[in-house]
């Protein structure tokens, strides 16, 4: 008898391994499309502009409708928290974002000059007397006198300090705690040199002085900084006059005065001196670092340098400025007549723009992005996003 197998067909080896790996080529695809994607939104300039253009119209938004000034009106409004703060004698007027009469508060200074403001806070002294007041959102939040007048201060926090001219020294410095209202120590200059300048460093722990040492030949000045128990942490030596400094960081202070700029590192002491382009008129400092501008004479435009430590500090042309420039949280406010640029400090790029029917007179920007723009016809909020 002969037995008959049927011969059965073999699998489908192909048709299994595509069966099998079916996700893999699933992804595989997917992937496929997302780089592509990627790589024309990179490489091509047309859908970069049409990502911008969109992006741009979120940056730089109206607040509100503000309100318009008197045709003839020169006036001075200085944000401080949600109201505008207009100086009055013997006291300070707070505006609404409409421009309403919200609150008045007596300052009693006859002759007031502001040594101090901040997007939330306003510092006053009197020319003709010893008295001073800080002014916050809810009014006058302290008051005090000192021994002959009030030229400098600084606030940050419950911290506060306040430079007296002197009238038996050459100058003091002042150190109260707001939290408690008390003074807590002075520092007293007799012979190391005339206080110029005094300002606490951005983390809060320390405070850094600008001395004019007068008992040299040759103008020299000081950078002295201390604890907030008073004691001295670290010193370096300016050659040359320097009238004013900023921070950069907790550590670095921006010494500056005519075309001549010096970055001192306060804890290794190191100082790096940078020659600016003509025309310097601005020093400003936000999280992104230092930047400086100015407008050289008759020239068309302005100009933007940011200060690197590698010592890679290109000069940018930027709109001809107007009035003065403001920066924080990354962003930079170039007023130029009729129109105000948005410039991104990460990224060293203008933006965007807005056009205004009058030319501006002042700006301010708080960090959040709360901007206030002052032609010569309204006041105007803004939110930067």
């Amino acid at each position: 008898m002969m037995v008959v197998y049927e011969k059965k067909p073999l699998p489908d080896e192909r048709r299994r391994y595509l069966v099998g790996d079916t996700p893999l080529l699933v992804w595989l695809l997917i992937m496929t499309i997302v780089l592509t994607i990627a790589v024309i939104l990179i490489f091509d300039p047309n859908v970069n502009a049409i990502i911008n253009a969109r992006s741009e119209v979120q940056r730089m938004i109206q607040g509100g409708s503000g309100y318009e000034l008197a045709s003839d009106e020169e006036v001075s409004l200085y944000p401080v928290g949600s109201y505008q703060v207009r100086i009055e004698q013997g006291g300070l007027l707070y505006l609404d974002a409409k421009g309403r009469e919200h609150a008045w508060h007596e300052t009693n200074l006859l002759s007031a000059r502001i040594i101090s403001r901040s997007y939330d806070s306003l510092i006053l002294s009197d020319k003709d007397s010893p008295e001073f007041v800080v002014a916050k959102e809810s009014g006058i939040v302290f008051a005090d006198k000192v021994k002959s007048k009030a030229v400098g201060a600084d606030l940050r926090g419950d911290d506060l300090l306040i430079l007296d001219q002197g009238k038996d020294n050459k100058g003091e410095i002042r150190y109260y705690d707001l939290s408690h209202n008390e003074m807590k120590f002075v520092l007293e200059y007799q012979e190391s040199g005339y206080p110029l300048l005094a300002r606490i460093a951005p983390g809060g722990n320390y405070f850094d002085v600008l001395i004019l040492d007068i008992d040299q030949v040759d103008p020299e000045c000081l950078v002295q900084r201390y604890g907030l128990d008073g004691k001295k942490k670290s010193e370096v030596r300016l050659s040359g006059y320097f009238g004013s400094f900023l921070h950069g960081t907790d550590d670095v202070v921006a010494a500056y005065c005519g075309d001549r700029i010096i970055l001192a590192d306060m804890e290794t002491e190191d100082l790096t001196l940078y020659a600016v382009p003509e025309g310097f008129s601005h020093l400003l400092a936000d999280r992104t670092g230092i930047i400086v501008l100015g407008t050289a004479s008759g020239a068309e435009e302005s100009w933007l340098v940011r200060l690197s430590s590698a010592g890679d500090n290109k000069t940018t042309a930027i709109p001809l400025l107007s009035a003065a420039p403001v920066a924080a949280d990354g962003w930079l406010l170039l007023p130029s007549d009729k129109q105000l640029y948005l410039y991104d400090l990460t990224d060293s790029v203008l933006t965007s723009s807005v056009a205004f029917e009058a030319p501006l007179r002042q700006v301010y920007l708080a960090p959040g992005g709360r901007a206030l723009i002052i032609t010569t016809e309204a006041v105007i909020p803004f939110l930067i996003q």
